[in-house]
């Protein structure tokens, strides 16, 4: 009673000691540490499936939808994300905080393992923690020609691809190898135009029959 008897007697020191302590209250939430705000981020698990040469609608039906498939109800699994696109397909899969993270690659790959046969020129799915930002890449290779190189450096794609990617992918600990140059794969056609005549075929079908192909396996 006497302290709320003697704060009517003094409003003013009342108001000074709440105004003190707002003040002191504000220098001490500047000065907190940064650990007691950490960053936390949910654990992810990408898949990434390449299918050179296929349409996005081909990617999404012969490789996104039947992973997509076996991937539901993964344990701990919040949020499963993917895209297909000319080449390939990316499923990005987000867990709970506080999943085994290391069981859950398990049951990934263990589920992977039950998909059909993929198409015959499709590579094998590639599963690796974290969501395959190329910020977390370990390190970066250029490749250049060196004076005096016979050919262009586009040339020397197929040897990169099948000699120098397999063996860094042999590395203990390596998760995956990206290769990202040279030009897009692409087919000619030839046409005789005197043949064509000949037998009747107008270009237009030609090209008709060539834009409406679904045949990827050609190289």
């Amino acid at each position: 009673m006497k302290l709320i008897e003697t704060s009517l007697r003094n409003p003013v020191a009342v108001g000074v000691t709440v105004l003190m302590v707002c003040v002191f209250g504000l220098l001490s939430l500047r000065e907190l540490p940064l650990q007691l705000f950490p960053d936390i981020e949910r654990p992810q698990i990408s898949i990434n499936t390449g299918w050179r040469a296929a349409s996005p609608i081909e990617v999404e039906s012969e490789l996104l939808e039947p992973q997509e498939q076996v991937l539901q109800g993964l344990p701990g699994l919040e949020e499963l994300d993917g895209s297909a696109g000319t080449g390939g397909s990316n499923i990005n899969l987000t867990f709970a905080i506080g999943t085994d993270m290391k069981n859950a690659l398990v049951e990934v790959i263990g589920r992977l393992n039950r998909l059909p046969p993929l198409p015959r020129d499709a590579d094998r799915p590639v599963v690796q923690l974290g969501n395959g930002d190329a910020n977390q890449s370990l390190t970066w290779f250029f490749v250049q020609l060196l004076p005096g190189s016979k050919g262009k450096i586009g040339d020397y794609r197929e040897f990169i691809d099948a000699t120098v990617r397999p063996r860094i992918e042999a590395v203990a600990g390596v998760a995956g190898v990206n290769v990202n140059a040279g030009p897009p794969d692409e087919v000619r056609i030839t046409v005789d135009l005197a043949k064509a005549a000949a037998m009747g075929i107008p270009i237009t079908d030609i090209a008709a029959r060539a834009a409406s192909a679904t045949d990827v396996s050609g190289v």
